[in-house]
């Protein structure tokens, strides 16, 4: 029997319902080493079942890994955990100790009264009126790099779309450049990304390795960057300063509704979100422009009927921009997972799931499932104005769902729409001489290149 959360699980309940189906492992080693080994295909091998599927890691829990985890990889079953019953879920602690020598109270893994205050103070720059005030500055700070650009030299896309989203972040939410603290949060989610390769993964901090001591450098180094930020605001007067995010959290130490720790933690959840994510959307968003060319005719012809640069006023004349932005979300999602814990023993799709169980619903794998998908690993940004999509809502969430859904998704999709439709209007991308059309992907907090894209930009 479903739950909702209105609803009251009696011992009954729970015991009538299922064992979820188990996959096949190893004696002692479980599935490790195929997680291992190909992390973003592990979820496809998954047996069949309601969305749900018991994995077994390792004999023991490890730091930074539980011994066993529950992969939810069904639409009804995101649903139920992210909203139905999502009382019933929390962040589970092997986040949180991902986090713990660097944001421990940031929004991203608060929990309780302390994540309703977080979200309390940061929430208005991030509704529906305030994203659409950023608009203008997204497309200045896009035609401003941009304009840097020679027509038919080689570019590393990366680096562009890092210095593009970079300046809009500082103009939108802080009011200021900060491509020091820019650069300095480039290098943590480096050090983040090798933290999480397995075995570097289950090694306690206190161990001295080079990947630990990389990481507490490249963590102090922001620290002390983002520390001279908030000084510098600081020595403004409250009634002068800009009415942005930075303002924002300031202000909620002053009063006493955040602790300045509260604060440096969220300035960088908020950078990582709003910075990193997003560059790597836009990265792969223009190399498919450049690599299928043919599919993205229609974006050009749009961006051509409009009487100068796009705009918020003038977006909606160009949904070309919307259904490439949806695509590249969908094959590179700013978060590869999303992990839950249940706080009680539930009952999830006719499964019996324990008090504690750790969960992971693999994004980046149920985006590119051929049950939901047709032509899965395909770019085709026409499903989406064919409406050739999964009728659920739920085999597609780049942004999570529910209340714990990203706070910057408006944000992210409307620079991403603003900066593509700008590029476009300028420039043609193609591939560079030697660049594959075929991407390799690595491991990190969101999917990334494993080796640097290469494009043309072209005058048109």
């Amino acid at each position: 029997m479903r739950m909702g959360t209105t609803e009251v699980m009696t011992e009954d309940d729970y015991m009538d319902a299922e064992e979820p189906p188990s996959m096949d492992s190893l004696p002692v080693i479980g599935n490790l080493p195929a997680m291992s080994d190909s992390p973003f295909e592990f979820s496809e091998r998954l047996p069949e079942s309601r969305g749900v599927v018991r994995v077994r890691l390792a004999p023991i829990d490890l730091p930074m890994m539980l011994s066993d985890l529950y992969y939810v990889n069904g639409p009804e079953a995101i649903r139920q955990v992210l909203v139905d019953d999502h009382a019933s879920y929390r962040k589970p602690d092997f986040t949180k100790q991902m986090f713990a020598d660097l944001a421990p109270n940031g929004l991203f893994v608060a929990e309780g009264d302390q994540w309703r205050r977080i979200r309390e103070v940061v929430q208005p720059a991030f509704r529906a009126r305030s994203v659409q005030r950023y608009a203008d500055a997204m497309v200045t700070e896009t035609v401003r790099r941009i304009g840097e650009w020679d027509d038919g030299e080689p570019l590393a896309i990366a680096d562009e779309a890092r210095a593009i989203t970079s300046a809009i972040l500082g103009r939108a939410l802080f009011s200021s450049d900060f491509t020091a603290i820019a650069d300095s949060l480039r290098s943590v989610v480096d050090a983040m990304g090798a933290k999480l390769d397995i075995p570097a993964g289950a090694v306690p901090m206190w161990v001295p390795t080079r990947t630990n001591r990389r990481f507490e450098r490249d963590v102090r180094e922001f620290e002390r960057v983002a520390a001279d930020l908030v000084r510098k605001r600081r020595r403004v007067g409250a009634d002068e300063r800009p009415n942005d995010l930075l303002s924002a959290l300031i202000a909620a130490t002053e009063n006493g509704s955040l602790s300045p720790t509260e604060l440096r933690d969220q300035l960088f959840i908020s950078l990582l979100a709003g910075h990193e994510t997003t560059s790597l959307a836009l990265t792969f968003a223009c190399f498919h422009l450049a690599a299928h060319s043919e599919r993205c005719e229609r974006l050009y012809a749009e961006i051509d009927a409009l009487d100068g640069d796009p705009s918020i006023g003038t977006l909606g004349e160009v949904p070309a921009s919307e259904y490439i932005a949806k695509e590249a979300l969908r094959l590179y999602p700013p978060s590869i997972e999303v992990a839950r814990e249940s706080t009680d023993d539930v009952e999830l799709q006719g499964y019996r799931i324990p008090e504690g169980a750790g969960m992971i619903l693999p994004v980046y794998s149920v985006h590119r499932d051929e049950r939901w998908w047709d032509e899965p690993e395909s770019f085709r940004p026409e499903r989406w104005e064919e409406e050739d999509v999964p009728n659920h809502e739920y085999a597609y969430f780049p942004f999570g769902g529910g209340p714990r859904a990203c706070i910057g998704n408006r944000f992210a999709t409307l620079e991403l729409r603003l900066v593509l439709a700008t590029i476009a209007r300028r420039y043609r991308l193609d591939l560079a001489p030697g660049q594959s059309a075929d991407l390799d992907l690595r491991m990190t907090p969101t999917p990334a290149p494993a080796e640097p894209i290469g494009l043309i930009a072209r005058e048109r």
